[in-house]
């Protein structure tokens, strides 16, 4: 069912305080940080309607809402191509320098982005670095189970690479986006992964991060990094 662009706007808007605090929603909290034209009260009506939809959910013990798998699927897809409008392009070769290494990219990017990453190329060394950026930036609600899966599939990313490559380039689009539980390559509904591969170079790079990260920014970082690569590897 399709739905209206105030409606849209009240779901980006509560994806975007989510990521920042972690902490459900309150239609309260978007009539003091946001201009819809509404009152408080057609807010909460619309973000009644999103729950219902399945793009929210509601915790039985808040009044506020958080956004679902469904939401960030919808809100990667409608809002996160135009990304922001920051010029990564330049922070990326401030902290890589113009002469692209894999393995500095992988460590320096933890400047740009709070999580885990990880790159390849074809038949070669795998580069891994910031479990602990991962880990600090993580809900505190993860469980042991949760922390076990995430371990154990970027221990398995080296017999995976195939799979992880023909995932990411079969595809044909420019950045694959896995959120949540329905992601391949991390089996955990705390986690989402932004992945890139390059057109005419052998090199595959992945983001882990927290479910609730920023995607406008992770996706556009993304999207640069991928050109860097293109042009200066």
């Amino acid at each position: 069912m399709p739905i209206g662009e105030r409606t849209k706007s009240i779901l980006e808007a509560v994806i975007k305080e989510f990521a920042k605090t972690g902490s459900p929603v309150s239609s309260s909290r978007l009539y003091e940080n946001y201009d819809f034209g509404i009152r408080p009260a057609r807010i909460r009506s619309e973000l009644n309607s999103l729950v219902k939809l399945g793009y929210l959910d509601r915790p039985h013990t808040s009044a506020g809402r958080v956004p679902t798998n469904k939401g960030y699927v919808f809100f990667v897809k409608e809002f996160s191509p135009s990304g922001d409008d920051t010029d990564y392009s330049g922070k990326l070769e401030e902290i890589i320098g113009r002469d692209f290494d894999l393995e500095t990219a992988v460590k320096r990017f933890g400047s740009l982005f709070c999580g885990f990453r990880m790159g390849w190329e074809e038949a070669g060394e795998v580069y891994k670095a910031g479990l602990d950026d991962l880990f600090s930036a993580a809900e505190e609600d993860w469980s042991l189970a949760e922390i076990r899966a995430v371990l154990g599939a970027i221990e398995d990313v080296e017999a995976r690479r195939d799979f992880i490559d023909d995932l990411i380039r079969d595809s044909g689009e420019e950045v694959r986006v896995f959120i949540g539980r329905n992601n391949p390559i991390v089996k955990s509904d705390k986690v989402s992964v932004i992945a890139v591969s390059c057109k005419s170079k052998p090199v595959d790079f992945l983001l882990l991060g927290s479910k609730r990260m920023d995607y406008e920014k992770n996706i556009s970082l993304m999207k640069e990094l991928r050109g860097f690569i293109e042009n200066h590897g």
